[in-house]
């Protein structure tokens, strides 16, 4: 009688080989929620401020002795507002889903999901908030929605021929007008704009131009593509070298300009055609509803979960900020 060798196929029963961890590729990193100034509590669904133009006193006229003194004068206030919009996350899980173990460090899929729509969430804020997105009252059909920077940025700026800026327009923030035709490379060394011979000029410019209105702008946030371009600007030279450490050190992470140093912050949620030129001491949110979630109505085999905020972004003076539009990705 031959010997018998029990192998792998023969068996009935094997637990499943299965790593714990559910993978997800996210960095965590939001480039605009993570260095707002600070969040306050709005009130009504149309959050407004106050801006206080200063004096212009580039004229400085001498006093005459024993007289009255200079004549009086006032700059007037002007309001501006953002429309709350709420944003949301919905998802559904049967009863049965809910009831096994799945692998993963949170064990049941609730957690999963509720986790994966958490996230889910930030990016929806996040890709607004650094948008084009004109501001947008309710109209029945289409819901409020809140201006991004790209469409708050008014005096600052660089854009192509036939691109428009937006801004401020009739009580609401218009959407910039985009450029296809006339895209710019930011990297070029010649031709960049009529205002600016490269892209690196341009940068400088905005810089220079914040700096002019009485602002100092802190960051730099650009898409993947220009990031990379910026960190080959003339000024940065080639990529260094550490030896001891056999490194080489390719990427720039601070612009240091004539008026301050700016952290360059790279962002995959801001649109990689424009870079965004800001002082965050000037900019925060206003929520109206916290974020909270919700479980609706069931079905009979099934639990649904709705998770949702209120608020919207708020620019207290946007000649703090700036942006080059209308580039090459």
């Amino acid at each position: 009688m031959s010997d018998t060798t029990v192998k792998r196929t023969a068996l009935v029963g094997v637990i499943e080989d299965l790593e714990p961890d559910i993978n997800t590729l996210n960095r965590g990193e939001y480039p605009i929620l993570d260095n707002l100034s600070r969040s306050v509590n709005a009130t009504d669904s149309s959050h407004g401020w106050l801006i206080q133009p200063m004096l212009d006193r580039t004229t400085v006229t001498p006093l005459l002795e024993g007289g009255d003194g200079p004549s009086a004068d006032t700059s007037a206030r002007v309001k501006r507002y953002n429309q709350t919009e709420i944003f949301g996350e919905k998802f559904f899980i049967s009863t049965t889903a809910a009831s096994v173990n799945v692998a993963g460090t949170l064990a049941k899929e609730y957690a999963e999901q509720q986790a994966l729509h958490m996230v889910a969430l930030k990016e929806q804020m996040e890709r607004r908030y650094s948008g084009p997105a004109a501001s947008q009252a309710d109209n029945g059909s289409v819901g409020r929605q809140c201006a991004g920077l790209e469409a708050i940025i008014e005096t600052n700026y660089d854009v192509a021929a036939d691109g428009d800026v937006g801004g401020w327009s009739t009580s609401v923030f218009a959407a910039p007008t985009d450029s296809d035709s006339s895209k710019r490379d930011l990297s070029a060394e010649s031709a960049f704009s009529a205002s600016y011979a490269s892209g690196e000029l341009a940068l400088q410019g905005v810089i220079q131009d914040i700096y002019s209105q009485g602002g100092r702008a802190t960051h730099i946030i650009a898409g993947p593509v220009n990031k990379a371009k910026i960190s080959k600007f003339s000024g940065r030279g080639g990529a260094q070298q550490d030896a001891s450490k056999k490194m080489i050190y390719a990427g720039v992470d601070f612009y240091d300009s004539d008026f301050g140093r700016l952290s360059i912050v790279p962002s995959t949620y801001s649109r990689d055609r424009t870079v965004l030129v800001l002082d965050f001491s000037k900019i925060h949110e206003a929520v109206l509803n916290p974020t909270k979630q919700v479980e609706l109505p069931r079905a009979a085999l099934a639990r649904k979960y709705f998770m949702s905020t209120e608020r919207t972004l708020v620019v207290k003076n946007e000649k703090a900020l700036g942006k080059i539009a209308d580039l090459t990705t």
